[in-house]
């Protein structure tokens, strides 16, 4: 479990963390969503250890890990990974959303015809975006 207890992170006057606290459980995939500029991205890098905290503490299976830099949070089984803006066009819709590491679960949202569109969609091939429609 990672726990993150009253956490804060300023860059002199601003705050862009401002006393986060939350509870990660082992093998869980949990989202974290706010606007742009909301602190999200600073709040990684805290955990992750790129950056140090202003004031707080981040606990890994009840071990203090706060300040940690990122080569030792590895060892301790911790990593960062960035996002993957593009989709493995050999793979399927199905195989694409699968791409998680390994041990974690997912919980089911319960939203109906969730599963009419996981079946529909397992062996679909990925259709290419416009990339013309992503350049300004």
């Amino acid at each position: 479990m990672i726990k993150v207890d009253n956490l804060h992170r300023h860059f002199g006057a601003f705050r862009a963390v401002d006393g986060a606290s939350l509870e990660i459980a082992t093998g869980s995939i949990t989202g974290l969503v706010g606007p742009n500029g909301a602190g999200k991205t600073t709040l990684f890098n805290v955990i992750a250890g790129a950056l140090p905290p202003t004031s707080g503490t981040v606990t890994m299976d009840g071990e203090d890990i706060t300040g940690l830099p990122p080569h030792e949070l590895f060892h301790k089984g911790l990593l960062r990974t960035f996002q993957i803006a593009h989709e493995f066009h050999s793979m399927t819709c199905r195989e694409n959303l699968m791409m998680v590491p390994g041990g974690q679960r997912a919980k089911r949202s319960g939203t109906p015809g969730s599963a009419a569109s996981a079946s529909q969609t397992r062996n679909a091939p990925c259709a290419p975006r416009p990339t013309k429609s992503l350049i300004s």
